[in-house]
């Protein structure tokens, strides 16, 4: 279950968000994760967040944001940790849909 909070004219936006997950032949478990954005410039924005599931460590992750054009298309990068692992990179794009389509 999502619930974002907004502050500063949705500058600050707060994500908190719990779930649970059951993979095929094994237990359920909850899943949760916390995160957070800021728009420091125009069209700039960053990113914290940390999730994970019951009795697993949580990983953490940091993220930069750059909108090509505004409300349309967005260029991400970011890194994660879960302890005992290797950091993960990830370079992304989102496009988003003209509203008419949903």
């Amino acid at each position: 279950m999502p619930l974002t909070v907004s502050f500063a004219d949705d500058a600050l936006l707060l994500h908190l968000n719990a779930g649970w997950m059951r993979p095929r032949g094994a237990p359920g478990r909850a899943t949760w994760s916390i995160g957070g954005e800021y728009a420091f410039a125009p069209r700039w924005s960053v990113s914290l967040e940390s999730y994970g599931s019951h009795r697993r460590p949580p990983t953490r992750q940091a993220g930069l944001r750059y909108a090509l054009v505004e409300g349309r298309l967005d260029l991400d990068a970011s890194v994660a940790k879960t302890p005992g692992a290797a950091h993960q990179l990830a370079l992304g794009m989102t496009w988003a849909l003209p509203r008419l389509l949903y």
